[in-house]
């Protein structure tokens, strides 16, 4: 937890991205022409903070069965203390930006600005609901997920360095075949939510093929009758039959201790 608030105060601090760049351009920024250019990278450097700090705060809430699902209220719901300083940081930036510069690379600027108050203020809701969240997934390692679009990008930049151009085409098109096998194997392989306090398990929440047919399969830890650990899986032995979970699943092993904690033994 303290990494993923750590994350939220280093994408909030990036919106005053601008307070550095003054103090070290202060000419250019007041009185400089080409500014633009300069802009586009403060923009850039919101962007890159904003979707690197999102992405792991997402999954970690998805970890933890937090819904990313926000109205008004929640918003309101943020500690002034943290809310006011962001949108003071966030109008000053504007004013400046707006009062002494007008190239066309303002916009651009006033729109990353935007999205990273934005999603600061949701990363702080998804940090306070996982504080006091009882659930947690049970699900692939994070990593595992960006591997078909690194393969596609990857694969798409070698075959056009090194194939003839008669070939690209058909060496593309395979690549996209595999990703999209890729994407659709991520997609299939089921995850289990926990409710620790429920003392329940969910297999076919985060399960997209078995969300469509509309069944469900909820186990509760009273019904587990004990853990063995076969080579890369923990089975689950329970009155209705075997539930296999892959020990290299993330957070598998906090499930086995937590089932170990209400008294299911290990074989």
């Amino acid at each position: 937890m303290k990494v993923i608030k750590a994350l939220n105060i280093i994408n909030a601090c990036s919106l005053a991205i601008y307070v550095p760049y003054i103090a070290l351009n202060y000419n250019e920024f007041f009185f400089g022409k080409n500014v633009g250019d300069d802009l586009i990278i403060l923009s850039l450097i919101m962007f890159f903070a904003t979707f690197f700090c999102s992405v792991i705060i997402f999954l970690y809430g998805n970890k933890n069965d937090v819904t990313v699902e926000f109205d008004t209220k929640d918003f309101k719901q943020l500690k002034k203390s943290f809310v006011i300083p962001l949108v003071i940081i966030f109008a000053i930036g504007l004013t400046l930006v707006l009062l002494f510069n007008r190239q066309e690379e303002v916009l651009f600027y006033i729109a990353s600005s935007t999205a990273n108050l934005v999603f600061v203020l949701v990363q702080r809701m998804i940090i306070d609901r996982c504080s006091v969240s009882s659930c947690f997934t049970v699900c692939m390692p994070w990593l595992v997920y960006p591997v078909p679009f690194l393969f596609f990008f990857g694969g798409a930049i070698i075959v056009s360095n090194v194939i003839n151009e008669e070939k690209q085409s058909s060496a593309i098109l395979a690549i996209f075949t595999v990703t999209a096998i890729m994407m659709l194997c991520l997609s299939i392989v089921p995850s289990f939510s926990v409710d620790k306090k429920q003392g329940t398990i969910d297999f076919s929440k985060n399960n997209i093929i078995i969300t469509l047919f509309g069944k469900s399969i909820f186990t509760a830890f009273d019904q587990i009758d004990y853990i063995e650990k076969s080579g890369l899986l923990y089975l689950l032995h329970t009155n209705n039959g075997i539930i296999k979970i892959p020990i290299f699943f993330s957070r598998a092993k906090m499930l086995v201790a937590l089932l170990v904690e209400n008294g299911v033994i290990i074989q």
